[in-house]
C-alpha cells in the first residue's frame, strides 16, 4: 500500500526530526524544549525505537491524522475488527540503528495491547535493509513458533527459524509513502536492528472501539475516529 505524502507534511516531519536529533546528539539542551516535548522524549530515551516528540505540534498531528483517514485504511481495520477502529496513538518513530546487540524490540515479540490491533507504518524516508526495517512473520507462522516453543516475551532468531524459515520473514522496505498495516498482537515482529542510516516512520495504533486498552476518559470522542479527522487533534 502506498500513501501520497504532501511536501508540506514531509517538511514538517523533517523539521521535528531535526529538532529531535539536535537534542539526541547533544547539540541542544533538553531543558530548552517545551515541557510536553521533554515528557515525550523521556518515554523512549535509551531504547532502540524512539518517539520524535510532536505533542506540542498540533498542526502536524492533525495533518498526520488526515493522511491516515483513507477509506482503504478504515475499511481494512473495520473489516478486521468487525467494529469501528479507534485511533489511540499517532507518532513519528525514529530508529537510530546504532546497537550491535539485539535488545527489547529488536528481538521477535508480540505486542500486549489486546487480542487484536492494527498498527500502521508509513515510510517518511526510503527504508532499505540498511535501515533496520520492521520485519514480520505471518500469523500462522507466529502461532507455529509459539506452539513449538511456548509463550515468551522475546524469541531469538534461531528459535523462530525452526518453525518459520528466514525465507518467509517479511521485511518492510520501500520508498517514501510505502505503508504497512500489521496486527502486532498476533504477528511476531522486530525492528530497529543495526544499520547504516536512521529510519523515520509515521506510526498509528488502531484498536477496536471496545478495547480495554483505550484511554479511560471518553475513548470514543470524535477526535479519535479514524475516518473523521478533527480540525485540531487532541
Amino acid at each position: 500500500m502506498r500513501l501520497q505524502l504532501d511536501e508540506r507534511l514531509v517538511s514538517q516531519i523533517e523539521d521535528a526530526v531535526s529538532e529531535f536529533e539536535r537534542v539526541l546528539f547533544g547539540e541542544a539542551s533538553i531543558e530548552s524544549m517545551p515541557e510536553p516535548w521533554q515528557r515525550e522524549y523521556r518515554k523512549t530515551h535509551g531504547q532502540p525505537l524512539l518517539h520524535v516528540p510532536i505533542e506540542h505540534r498540533l498542526e502536524l498531528s492533525t495533518a498526520i491524522h488526515r493522511l491516515l483517514a483513507r477509506p482503504l485504511i478504515y475499511k481494512t481495520a473495520y473489516g478486521y475488527f468487525r467494529a469501528r477502529p479507534i485511533l489511540k496513538n499517532i507518532r513519528i518513530l525514529y530508529s537510530q540503528n546504532s546497537g550491535a546487540v539485539n535488545l527489547e524490540s529488536q528481538q521477535f515479540h508480540r505486542d500486549p495491547e489486546g487480542s487484536k490491533q492494527v498498527k500502521v507504518f508509513v515510510a517518511v524516508r526510503e527504508v532499505s535493509m540498511r535501515s533496520g526495517p520492521l520485519t514480520v512473520i505471518e500469523r500462522a507462522d507466529s502461532e507455529s513458533v509459539i506452539s513449538s516453543d511456548g509463550e515468551h516475551v522475546r524469541y531469538t532468531d534461531e528459535v523462530v527459524k525452526r518453525s518459520a524459515p528466514i525465507e518467509r520473514w517479511i521485511s518492510c522496505i520501500g520508498s517514501p509513502g510505502t505503508s504497512w498495516l500489521v496486527d502486532t498482537s498476533n504477528c511476531l515482529h522486530f525492528g530497529s536492528r543495526q544499520g547504516t542510516r536512521p529510519r523515520v516512520l509515521i506510526y498509528a495504533q488502531l484498536l477496536p472501539w471496545y478495547s480495554a486498552f483505550l484511554p479511560g476518559r471518553d475513548p470514543l470522542r470524535f477526535g479519535h475516529w479514524l475516518n473523521k479527522p478533527p480540525k485540531t487533534y487532541s
